[in-house]
């Protein structure tokens, strides 16, 4: 459950908040007031009507907006009102009118049919991979209007199995198309009216005490420019739930900021197009976002050079937490800052196509990750911790993927990469995975790096020259790893034939050509304590001897970064 209070570094300190030339307040305004701060308007279609290019507009705490933001002319947005009282929320969501009944078999089991706005298929494509379609919100009363995720089970035999299974997982829903047998709603092309079975976590009775929520809209607000600051977004159908004017970007244009704001249980394209963020979270606990989405997304038309940043941020259960692409290419990465950023839960810490120019990251955590860096891009990264934690992945896991190429050179100092033991078979624990062809290849160089648990190779496929300066490189033992086939990569990257060889002790004695210093350990499976699925996730590491034999990084670097102070649900909750 979400907290109430925003205490974040840099939150309003003043009472009313700085002078506003527009004024909405969703549950006193009205829209035959003035706009001004002691009349203000009470929606932002009103807004959008009167609002000009030059007006700072502000929207009042504890405001909840069921409408989207768009059409509003602007050179900043802010809140006001008492600080103690929530950010404004821009939500996506409507309270469900239908009837809930209970369930004629299963106790504590409810049900409800709900007719959507539009079908479950978007574009050709399966919404629930983008957004939140499917999904419900329990909001007790007295307690945050965030909420309780409701969170979709898919994949019952049939409908008695699906209902069978929310008997006995409170928290959880199924849902399919109203009057079919069909039990997994995702595969319906057509129909826009289903039926939802659900139970609450704590197993209570959803017809009073209080509100049922469905998502309702889609693309929730549109950044007009300036800055944006202390506005919660939330419950989007789809993806693109914010998106800024660069999504067309002109050389010399201002970049819009985004200022102690949060996105919570949105889908893919969180926030989209090209812009700064300080002091920002992206929680998403729906199921698209995981699988497709992406958090702070730097999308635009036509490449303008522009560089964005990304400060004091915590981004949770993205597929990608920052990521790069544009329909005409373009270098959108291009020198673009990440700094003090800690992603948990995310497939990749940073993701950019081919021609993504250049990522420079200061202090980067991807806790339960797959890559650390995705694509073709130039990394500079400074200071990060790398810790895989769930079982075999269907994506090489890797501190790089598909990157050292093309002349692309990525360079990692301080930092640790963990990835954690696991005997599933197939699993691909490397350094790089996917390298180009050694004739296109760039170079890798590791600098006051420790990487431990390595189940088959430094480099994994197609062979990238490597630098290792004061670095560890520690794996499995034999009885951890597919035989045969756990350091080929190393062996062939030191020039030795690595069929012959199945042991690091057996490589490192006649390895040669390194360049730098590097200790090749074979290092027993790391411990790790605590609850690996905790949000927050904060594990003890037991450090392995490669540490201790005065190479790679110092502990101490890796302390300050899981220690690291980020944005929490706390700081921006209703």
């Amino acid at each position: 459950m979400l907290g109430i209070s925003l205490s974040v570094s840099g939150a309003p300190s003043t009472t009313l908040g700085p002078a506003f030339d527009l004024c909405v307040d969703a549950e006193n305004g009205d829209d035959g007031n003035d706009g001004s701060m002691a009349a203000p308007f009470a929606t932002l279609a009103k807004l959008a009507s009167v609002s000009t290019a030059d007006d700072r507009v502000g929207l009042k705490r504890g405001s909840r907006f069921r409408e989207t933001f768009s059409a509003v002319s602007a050179r900043g947005i802010g809140a006001y009102g008492d600080p103690a009282d929530p950010p404004p929320f821009i939500d996506g969501s409507d309270v469900v009118a239908a009837t809930i009944t209970a369930h004629a078999t299963h106790a504590d089991v409810y049900e409800v049919t709900i007719t959507h706005s539009e079908a479950p298929y978007f574009a050709g494509s399966y919404v629930e991979s983008n957004g939140p379609h499917f999904a419900l919100w329990w909001e007790p009363t007295g307690g945050t209007q965030l909420g309780e995720y409701l969170e979709p089970y898919y994949g019952a035999a049939d409908i008695a199995a699906g209902e069978a299974f929310v008997a006995a997982n409170p928290g959880r829903m199924f849902v399919h198309k109203d009057g079919s047998t069909n039990p997994d709603a995702r595969t319906e092309a057509s129909g826009q009216t289903f039926r939802y079975v659900f139970q609450l976590a704590d197993s209570g009775d959803p017809r009073t005490g209080g509100a049922l929520h469905n998502a309702a809209r889609a693309e929730l607000f549109e950044h007009p420019g300036g800055t944006v600051s202390d506005l919660v977004f939330g419950r989007n159908i789809r993806k693109d739930c914010t998106y800024a004017v660069t999504q067309n970007f002109v050389a010399g244009d201002p970049v819009p900021v985004y200022r102690r704001c949060a996105w919570i249980d949105v889908g893919c394209h969180a926030s989209l197009g090209v812009c700064h963020g300080h002091d920002l979270l992206f929680l998403s606990r729906t199921p698209g976002a995981a699988t497709q989405g992406a958090a702070f997304h730097c999308y635009h038309d036509t490449y303008a050079a522009a560089t964005p940043q990304l400060k004091r941020a915590r981004i949770v259960g993205f597929s990608k937490a920052v990521y790069s692409h544009g329909s005409v290419g373009g270098n959108i990465l291009d020198g673009m800052v990440v700094e003090r950023v800690r992603a948990e839960g995310c497939r990749a810490f940073a993701y950019g196509p081919p021609s993504s120019g250049s990522l420079v990251v200061r202090d980067g955590v991807l806790i339960d990750g797959v890559n650390f860096v995705q694509g073709s891009m130039t990394a500079d990264v400074d200071g990060f911790l790398f810790v895989t934690i769930t079982g075999a992945s269907p994506f090489g896991r890797a501190l790089l993927s598909e990157t050292v190429k093309n002349g692309i050179d990525p360079v990692f100092r301080n930092g640790f990469a963990v990835f954690r033991n696991d005997t599933q078979s197939g699993d691909k624990r490397c350094l790089e995975f996917e390298s180009a062809t050694p004739a296109n290849n760039g170079r890798l160089t590791l600098q006051n790096v420790t990487v431990a648990g390595l189940s088959r190779a430094l480099v994994y496929h197609n062979l990238a020259p490597i630098t290792l300066e004061e670095s560890a490189i520690g794996a499995m033992s034999t009885t951890d790893r597919t035989p045969n086939t756990g350091f080929v990569g190393i062996a062939s990257q030191f020039g030795i034939p690595g069929s012959a060889y199945d042991t690091l002790a057996e490589i490192q004695a006649v390895a040669s050509g390194v360049d730098g210093d590097c200790l090749l350990e074979q290092a027993e499976p790391l411990a790790f304590d605590g609850d690996p699925t905790a949000t927050p996730y904060a594990p003890t590491i037991s450090t392995p001897a490669i540490v201790a034999a005065d190479m790679g990084v110092d502990p101490a670097v890796i302390t300050a970064l899981l220690a690291m102070d980020v944005p929490s649900e706390a700081d921006f909750g209703r």
